[in-house]
């Protein structure tokens, strides 16, 4: 059983109530990565899936109390087996929430479903990153999986760059103080960083020219 044979339910779970559901979301603040991100107006949820319950798992959920309103462990259920009481009031005094995913057995008429074992405790958290962190991509990752692809503040550059040179530029050449003017980046030395990266690893796409003393770039022609 893997992580990612707990999102589909989990992603469910939360449509049911009104949550539009986001994927492998990254937090500078809290120092990690998000399984899921939730949003309902307002509110804002964070789900953490794993296999099994430990007390790593929860010291993990735990730190996104500050920036979420409500925060989420989900593990692998069983209809006969619950937490223990212990396990159940350290995750009320943490305001946790758990979420034990069932598998029923293949003889079973009923498909995999969500015992709320414990209840998730609202926070008030002390900003909104989180949620302006959100992209389109974030809603095609499947959640908790392992194969790369995060959308991750590079990526985001990125695709504002390209999207500039492709709709704004229409094919141009344009210098690296235009795009500069139109497209914020995430590295404290823009201009050289952004520069290697379009000549070194987005030639794919990108395609550079020397006019003068001065690197220009557009999109590639096909």
């Amino acid at each position: 059983m893997k992580e990612s044979d707990l999102f589909p339910v989990v992603k469910e779970w939360l449509e049911d109530r009104d949550y539009d559901v986001f994927t492998e979301v990254t937090s500078y603040s809290a120092g990690g990565r998000a399984d899921v991100v939730a949003v309902n107006g307002p509110a804002v949820t964070v789900v953490e899936m794993k296999n099994s319950l430990t007390l790593d798992v929860i010291a993990q959920a735990a730190r996104w109390a500050l920036y979420t309103n409500y925060v989420y462990i989900a593990v692998r259920g069983s209809a006969k087996r619950r937490v223990s009481r212990y396990v159940s009031n350290l995750l009320q005094r943490e305001g946790i929430g758990l979420l034990e995913v069932v598998f029923p057995e293949k003889s079973s008429y009923r498909g995999p479903y969500i015992y709320q074992s414990a209840k998730g405790r609202f926070h008030r958290r002390v900003d909104d990153h989180l949620r302006q962190e959100l992209t389109p991509k974030h809603k095609e990752l499947p959640g908790g999986h392992y194969g790369g692809g995060y959308v991750t503040p590079y990526s985001k550059t990125i695709d504002k760059v390209k999207k500039y040179l492709t709709v704004q530029a229409k094919g141009d050449w344009v210098s690296l103080d235009t795009i500069l003017e139109y497209c914020e980046t995430h590295w404290s030395s823009p201009k050289p960083s952004l520069s290697h990266s379009l000549r070194n690893f987005e030639y794919n796409w990108c395609e550079s020219k020397k006019v003068g003393r001065k690197t220009v770039f557009r999109i590639k022609q096909k």
